[in-house]
């Protein structure tokens, strides 16, 4: 009991760790990236995760999901756990974005047992198709 309050207080939850393959990326191009999950003080199921690209406009603060990808799974992690799983992510070409200004994050977010959630952001860059 004392250790599902404290993970509702966000202590002892599991770590997660996202990672991408490269640092920079061509529009149009494809992201492809790790997710690495620890395990906290309890066992636990990851129920769903987003992978979201997000595109942060530096002049208005603004932010926008560019592109988003949703997995339904009973992934389960107990205590001293670490598993693995790939993503890929497909970056839309420069029609379809307003790469001027813009920081570009990937994002995961996870739903966890007892409605828990939580969320990792790494940066990303996104270079015109022809420069590189």
């Amino acid at each position: 009991m004392l250790k599902k309050y404290a993970l509702k207080m966000g202590i002892g939850m599991k770590k997660i760790h996202l990672s991408t393959n490269e640092k920079e990326y061509k529009e149009g191009h494809i992201i492809e990236g790790g997710i690495k999950f620890f395990g906290g003080l309890i066992p636990q199921k990851i129920r769903r995760y987003d992978i979201d690209l997000i595109a942060c406009n530096q002049k208005n603060d603004k932010e926008e999901i560019v592109r988003s990808h949703s997995v339904f799974c009973s992934i389960p992690v107990q205590p001293n756990e670490q598993k693995e799983t790939v993503f890929t992510l497909e970056i839309p070409s420069a029609n379809e974005m307003n790469a001027q200004d813009n920081d570009y994050y990937i994002q995961a977010n996870f739903k966890l047992d007892h409605k828990l959630e939580q969320s990792v952001r790494v940066a990303v860059k996104i270079s015109p198709l022809a420069t590189m």
